[in-house]
């Protein structure tokens, strides 16, 4: 089933729900997730941690990047 999310749900559905559940891989494709935070509650994480967690539970995860690393 394909399904449209865009704007909050994004956050919601795919970085708090979909990604932390990963059990095998995780492909994702970005433009930047290096300052990237996940909210949880009133705290927040960088992204690069919660996709350290799954490598370490052996999931294993490819990045599509849109472009070189810049400045923050």
């Amino acid at each position: 089933m394909i399904e449209f999310v865009s704007d909050r749900e994004i956050h919601e559905r795919v970085v708090l729900e979909a990604v932390p559940a990963a059990s095998e891989r995780l492909w994702t494709a970005t433009a930047d997730i290096k300052d990237m935070q996940v909210v949880v509650g009133r705290a927040a994480r960088p992204f690069l941690g919660v996709l350290a967690d799954l490598t370490v539970r052996g999931v294993e995860i490819r990045l599509v990047h849109a472009k070189e690393p810049g400045e923050n």
